[in-house]
């Protein structure tokens, strides 16, 4: 399927490549959002609330477990040297997922209690295991995209994706409660993971045999600005990302976490389509264009895809998210698709601003990123205690979604000035592109004023979505 889409794309690098990684992480997801309806149904928000949970501290220690070594190793112009980064990096895995699970087990009963999540103490022994899972995937995914293995890290998405799915409906079925939710995760973690290893070791093997501990120190050493100067950075933003999820489970309980929760499973569909596939394709382009002086125009042409893209989605999305969640995950799920819709400023410029993130690396300004990252944490953890303040999850949300909107979008045009693009050129492109992103979105603004039924405001959405698909795809891929 992904090959036959290839071949039927124009011979440009960025999209033929961005179509298999984000062709690959459709797939998967696809079968997510088709389940997620009956997820609704066979657990409670509850479930969902205790797997946020779970999830949120897996992957503040992945980010932490290879120190950061991971994001370096595209950037070398030897393949050795980036195959000396992907050993550093999985050696470092191993061992931070020993340590986290002498933490994790030691202090399971206070984390429980902390969270305000009953049950979660005895599932607290997993986190370790999809810590592992997850950073030794993350770190070999970064080896097949500086090898440009772009098909088998679509291969492997499709994979991660059918059998999270398959096991927690199958665990929802069988009434194994939140375990169904919890060990689905786990098992979706880990089977890209063996896949995307056999493979690497495969083609590979040459290169990975003439590491020495010499080649190790010598990698160690040289690229020490990554955990010195990137893993504060990421270890912030990891902890931004997921510290409203914690907040909201220690102040507001574990049903509001759920809404909460499933609103961000869904907003993040479309950020692991185009924002992390993009970011994949554009990061080793990037590093090939700063050497050949082409930077600029690369940023610029990566931006302008992205534009038409994802401002399309974001304008649907918002405007029906409601009413979208009563049709499809039942009546008691609208707050979700209120959350969703208060999130939806943030997701239009994470989204935007992601897939540039690279930027950082290859102009060597890893530090804007530790500085990004601890102020949106500051925001984040500002909005929740507000929100909390006033017993009210909305106004906590409503804050999250519209402070961190603003930073992202500072931070796309610091990135867009840093590569040496012209700011008022793109915020011209940006206010062209929501003009059509609007225009697709007006039909479903229309139903609603009218005050059509929650089917009726859906259907419209679905017909706005099939009309802007087609737009996006005869201006992005028709000439």
């Amino acid at each position: 399927m992904l090959q036959h889409l290839e071949s039927r794309l124009p011979k440009g690098a960025f999209w033929r490549n961005l179509t298999l990684v984000a062709g690959g992480t459709a797939a998967g997801q696809v079968l997510s959002v088709a389940a997620s309806p009956a997820l609704s149904r066979l657990y409670a928000p509850s479930d969902f609330g205790l797997l946020s949970v779970y999830g949120s501290l897996v992957s503040i220690v992945a980010v932490v477990s290879s120190l950061a070594y991971n994001h370096a190793i595209p950037a070398p112009e030897s393949d050795e040297e980036g195959a000396n980064l992907t050993a550093l990096s999985l050696t470092l895995v191993v061992l931070a997922s020993i340590l986290s699970a002498i933490i994790v087990v030691a202090f399971s009963l206070r984390l429980e209690n902390y969270f305000g999540v009953p049950g979660f103490a005895q599932y607290v022994a997993m986190v370790p295991l999809g810590v592992l899972g997850l950073s030794a995937y993350e770190t070999l995914s970064q080896w097949a995209a500086r090898r440009k293995s772009f098909g088998l890290i679509a291969k492997t998405s499709v994979q991660r994706g059918a059998l999270q799915t398959g096991i927690q409906l199958g665990g929802g079925i069988c009434r194994f409660g939140t375990a169904g939710l919890v060990v689905g995760q786990l098992v979706g973690q880990w089977a890209g993971t063996v896949q995307i290893a056999r493979r690497t070791w495969r083609d590979d093997a040459e290169v990975f045999r003439s590491i020495t501990r010499g080649t190790l120190r010598h990698a160690l050493r040289k690229y020490r600005r990554f955990p010195l100067f990137t893993l504060p950075g990421a270890m912030l933003n990891a902890i931004d990302s997921n510290s409203t999820t914690l907040l909201f489970a220690h102040f507001f309980g574990a049903t509001t976490t759920g809404y909460f929760a499933l609103g961000n499973r869904l907003i993040a569909i479309p950020f692991m389509l185009v924002g992390s596939s993009a970011q994949k394709v554009f990061y080793p382009a990037a590093a090939a264009a700063k050497h050949k002086g082409t930077l600029a125009h690369e940023t610029q042409e990566t931006f302008r895809r992205l534009l038409r893209v994802v401002l399309p989605i974001v304008s649907v999305m918002t405007v029906c998210a409601p009413e979208l969640f009563v049709v499809l995950m039942g009546r008691e799920w609208r707050e979700a698709g209120v959350y969703m819709q208060w999130l939806s400023l943030r997701a239009c410029f994470t989204m935007l601003v992601f897939p540039l993130t690279p930027l950082i690396f290859v102009l060597d300004r890893q530090a804007i990123g530790t500085v990004f990252s601890g102020v949106q944490l500051v925001v984040r953890v500002g909005a929740v205690c507000i929100g909390s303040h006033f017993d009210d999850p909305r106004l906590a949300v409503a804050l999250l979604g519209l402070g961190t909107g603003v930073l992202w979008l500072g931070y796309l045009i610091y990135l867009l000035a840093a590569s040496g693009n012209r700011v008022r050129h793109a915020l011209r492109q940006l206010l062209s592109e929501g003009s059509i992103a609007c225009a697709i979105a007006s039909p479903i603004v229309v139903a609603k004023l009218l005050h059509a039924s929650d089917w009726g405001v859906t259907l419209t959405a679905g017909g706005a979505s099939a009309l802007g698909t087609v737009l996006v795809l005869w201006r992005s891929l028709g000439r």
